[in-house]
């Protein structure tokens, strides 16, 4: 958008990743995540993107703990906004999906103030033709002023 400038785009997989074993040998799930560093009107905020493991607890909760620890993203002196995709079981063809539990977040960490939120992906006219939803769950759209 206008007036925003990135900087310290950066990338990384999780150090602990779950590990499946399969008859033709292990397979590691790779999750992590992705940060960048944006200016706007002379504050600079550091956004910060993940999908945390689904399957495995333990795994999730290290991953969570990576974010924050020294050489993680969210280990600065910035103020954060952390979005992502916590914890998911995919059903992209239930025809009346019941939206019971909440796994997208976005987390802050700063002197935030959210103006409003509200679900997106919701709508059955969103569907594709052949009856898939948008997301196997409702995205979050939040407004945040600083």
């Amino acid at each position: 958008r206008d007036g925003v400038v990135t900087a310290n785009a950066q990338r990384r997989s999780f150090a602990v990743n779950l590990v499946v074993p399969t008859a033709a040998g292990p397979i590691t799930i790779l999750r992590g995540w992705g940060s960048v560093d944006a200016t706007v009107q002379k504050q600079t905020i550091r956004f910060v993107t993940t999908h945390l493991e689904a399957y495995s607890p333990p795994h999730r909760f290290f991953q969570a703990l990576e974010l924050g620890l020294s050489g993680g993203p969210a280990f600065t002196t910035l103020p954060v906004v952390l979005v992502g995709d916590l914890n998911s079981g995919p059903d992209l063809r239930d025809p009346e999906p019941v939206l019971s539990e909440r796994i997208d977040h976005v987390l802050t960490r700063g002197a935030f103030a959210a103006l409003r939120a509200r679900l997106v992906g919701i709508d059955p006219d969103a569907r594709t033709p052949s009856g898939l939803w948008p997301s196997d769950h409702a995205g979050v759209v939040t407004t945040l002023a600083l």
